[in-house]
């Protein structure tokens, strides 16, 4: 297999392009460099300092950066006596190579654990921080670390995945971990202004675990928000959550200040038969996930990991390396160190707009010299189409001239994201790089700004387009470039979403309908509207800033309702589409009912005999009077349990999502759900965790890019769909323990025309 097709170019042209003008170098306001490679490439390793031995096979590839553990019990071992000498070393070895250092500060330190010695018995780290003087001891620590390695390109990550139970014991609380990270980073940026810092580093896209963390006002004192978008489908799926990310981040964004950028600073393929994914596969992966961060707007992205842990072909956490764990190098390995040697010094300009959204075609400039980047994600595609090429563009190519002043036109690759305070008014930047001067015009939308640019000059402004954007839209604009009087193309459009400044969500109850509203960072003052055959009704509703209010709407869930939010001024600002619900065939309604529903064990994948679900009282506070019993449990040999319909459900072509209610057992386990289409392709979505008390409603959307397989194995979902498993209870990090749930009840979300 071929790691990376390169079509190569005479030397003489290269060296030809390189002569002219050249492109400024982009400044970044947050501390973090601009998309390019190396700068864009990271790698995690497991070494503190760096062997010498070794030192010199890491800087062959050419990271940009490496992650490890900054390990404060390992530096703090006296309380206030701070010993940084074996992270000098490491920084300055790394700076030797051309790297930076990305250092987590982690994680519990004995002298501040009341509780070490039972913690030190329990696989893994001490406890985190809890108590007042802990918290306080951290945020010195990280405040010394930053002013000790000040000035020395150091990237700092407050934590390593606080979401998940491996790095946050016994329990992981988003409000612990928050109290913990403002603390730590308003002393780091105390410490030094100049500091660059990521936060929380979540172990997956955990949207309750990140409200409550940027609720906190920590955005004031971050420079990005960073996440493990860990996944077993292709790096492209990760798309609709970086948009969902950014649009979330902006709702938390203070007036005036700049919306944080999103960092992967964790994220890799195991070559393990469990992970199905072969060392050719994770080649071709690795590569690809640097190269489409890129183009998503993320731009600084570390792969896990560097070697392989071990050497077991079966474990999982062992083979995630780019070297075999006796360094021996990996297809991956080989990929980076190819992509890397091939376009060093390059910087990101574009994705090239393309016929088809699974067809990537990247653009890359040095100067003046170009590359694009091609590959497919069709699920379709062959090896040789989903692994990506590099054409070295000639100046005497008969697109050069186009796709230097497409790269010459410089705007942010990901969404713009923004709200009523902060309206989106994305940069772009214009760079004569021809030797005459040049007329360009520029229009977005019903804009059109001309520019006269003498050669070599630079002249920056920001566009207007997404001023009156209604809340709640997404949008499209073309970028149309005339450059004296030649069109520009295949310049990508310029993506943009106002976010609602309070978010709505409709929860049906077999008596009415729970709507949950919560204010972001402005109060609300005025009400609530919901419309259904009956009439309308209003409920005066007033928010406090990063205020969260649950109200109670009685009625008949089964009918055409629509919610919306009225400011004031009898203005709508936020709108739900008009919906229906339909209750799904087989959830209990009277005392009488059996259940339509199975429990289904299955030990390594394996299903085992179905048995009945019971049906039991709800108790107090629930959202129906009856509901089914569920038990589960999670055991070392990969034991997980679905809930099945009796019989296999269709979906309603028009259903958007199943809403459903749930209660459980405070584990921590993870919740899915599955469906198929009419290949027999698997889909399962993810449903958070089983970690909050008390009943709540999970929304499974559908028709959205989620984990699939068999079938067509084409990742569209061809209707109908079907529901194989309406709940799935499994968890890799919950080695054995047994619980408890109640589901019920569970709705179609029907679409109605205006």
């Amino acid at each position: 297999m071929k790691l990376l097709r390169v079509i190569t170019l005479p030397f003489a042209a290269i060296l030809m392009a390189s002569l002219s003008y050249g492109f400024p170098a982009p400044l970044s306001a947050d501390g973090l460099s601009s998309p390019g490679i190396p700068q864009s490439c990271g790698v995690n390793i497991h070494y503190r300092p760096i062997p010498d031995s070794i030192l010199p096979r890491l800087g062959d590839t050419g990271y940009g950066y490496a992650r490890t553990d900054f390990k404060w019990d390992q530096i703090e071992k006296q309380p206030g006596v701070y010993d940084f000498s074996t992270w000098d070393k490491m920084t300055a070895q790394l700076a030797s190579i051309g790297c930076k250092p990305l250092y987590t500060m982690t994680y519990g330190n004995p002298i501040y654990d009341p509780d070490a010695v039972a913690h030190a018995a329990i696989k893994g780290p001490y406890a985190p921080p809890r108590t007042p003087q802990a918290v306080a001891a951290y945020a010195r620590f990280a405040a010394a670390a930053a002013a000790h390695f000040r000035g020395r390109g150091v990237i700092w990550e407050i934590w390593n995945e606080p979401d998940g139970v491996t790095f946050w014991k016994p329990t992981p609380s988003a409000d612990e971990y928050t109290t913990m990270a403002l603390e730590a980073a308003k002393e780091m940026r105390q410490a030094d202004p100049s500091a660059t810092i990521l936060a929380p580093g979540l172990a997956g896209y955990n949207v309750p675990y990140l409200r409550t963390v940027l609720k906190s006002g920590i955005l004031k004192y971050i420079d990005a928000v960073s996440w493990h978008p860990y996944r077993h489908s292709a790096p492209e799926t990760v798309a609709a959550q970086y948009d969902s990310m950014s649009k979330i981040i902006a709702q938390y964004t203070p007036p005036g200040a700049p919306i944080r950028p999103i960092i992967a600073s964790e994220w890799g393929y195991a070559t393990t038969a469990k992970w199905n994914c072969s060392e050719d596969a994770q080649a071709r992966y690795l590569v690809r996930e640097w190269l489409a961060n890129m183009a998503m707007g993320v731009d600084l992205t570390i792969f896990y990991d560097w070697r392989d842990d071990g050497k077991d072909p079966a474990d999982q956490e062992a083979n995630f390396g780019t070297l075999h764990n006796d360094f021996s190098l990996k297809p991956s390995g080989a990929a980076a160190k190819q992509l890397i040697s091939t376009l060093n010094g390059y910087q990101f300009a574009h994705r090239l707009a393309s016929a088809s959204p699974t067809d990537w075609r990247l653009l890359f400039r040095k100067g003046q010299s170009l590359a694009v980047v091609a590959w497919s994600n069709a699920l379709t595609a062959t090896d040789a189409e989903a692994t990506p090429s590099i054409r070295l563009v000639a100046s005497t190519d008969p697109d050069y001239r186009n796709l230097l002043r497409a790269a010459a036109v410089d705007y942010h690759a990901g969404l713009v994201a923004f709200t009523t305070l902060a309206p989106a008014r994305p940069a772009i930047t214009v760079t004569n790089v021809e030797s005459v001067p040049a007329r360009v015009v520029l229009t977005l939308g019903s804009t059109t700004t001309t520019l006269t640019l003498a050669p070599g000059a630079t002249k920056a402004f920001t566009a207007a387009l997404f001023d009156k954007m209604p809340l709640g839209q997404s949008l499209e604009a073309p970028v149309k470039v005339i450059w004296n009087g030649e069109p520009v193309t295949d310049l990508p459009n310029i993506r943009a979403a106002a976010t609602d400044l309070v978010d709505v969500t409709l929860n049906p109850r077999t008596d009415g309908f729970q709507v949950v509203a919560q204010s972001f960072v402005m109060p609300f003052h005025g009400a609530l509207k919901i419309t259904t055959p009956a009439g309308a009704k209003r409920v005066p509703v007033d928010f406090n800033a990063f205020e969260t209010k649950t109200l109670f709407v009685p009625g008949n869930p089964e009918t055409t309702v629509q919610v919306s939010l009225i400011d004031e001024k009898d203005r709508i600002i936020a709108q739900l589409p008009k919906t229906r619900y339909v209750l799904l065939p087989g959830m209990p309604r009277t005392a009488s009912d059996t259940g339509g529903f199975d429990i289904v064990p299955c030990p390594m994948n394996i299903p085992a005999t179905p048995a009945p679900a019971n049906v039991v009282p709800a108790g107090p506070d629930a959202p129906s009077p009856y509901a089914i019993e569920y038990p589960y449990k999670i055991a070392p040999t990969w034991l997980y349990t679905l809930l099945k319909p009796h019989a296999t459900l269709q979906i309603p072509d028009d259903a958007t999502e199943i809403v459903l209610w749930i209660k459980s057992t405070v584990d921590n386990c993870g919740l899915g759900s599955r469906y198929l289409d009419a290949t027999k392709q698997t889909f399962q979505p993810g449903l958070g965790r089983t970690d909050t008390e008390g009943w709540r409603a999970v929304h499974l959307t559908l028709r959205t890019q989620v984990y699939s397989w068999g079938g067509a194995s084409d990742g569209l979902q061809h209707l109908p769909l079907r529901l194989d498993s309406l709940v799935n209870v499994d968890s890799p990090h919950v080695p054995d323990s047994s619980g408890r749930a109640l589901v019920g009840p569970a709705y179609y979300a029907l679409n109605v025309a205006n």
